[in-house]
């Protein structure tokens, strides 16, 4: 058996969900660590996704690299 945990992160209004964008920290399994995927535009319902070790932020601290390609989606909201 194993366990799993994942958080998501999204601001109060959940803009990143409005974007189709998903940003989950994920404890466990072969695929453990942050992850981020993003919309491609050119091709809609196809999305991009950035992976991070869970080294790079802690539950609540997305990491800065996450956060730089986010910051369009969520504007000035944590």
């Amino acid at each position: 058996m194993r366990n799993l945990s994942a958080v998501y992160h999204d601001t109060n209004d959940l803009r990143l969900a409005r974007w189709d964008v998903t940003l989950r920290r994920r404890q466990g399994g072969v695929d453990e660590g942050w992850h981020l995927q993003l919309p491609v535009e050119s091709q809609p319902g196809v999305r991009e996704e950035v992976h991070l070790p869970l080294t790079a932020g802690a539950v609540g601290e997305v990491p800065h690299e996450m956060r730089d390609l986010i910051l369009a989606y969520a504007r000035n909201a944590p």
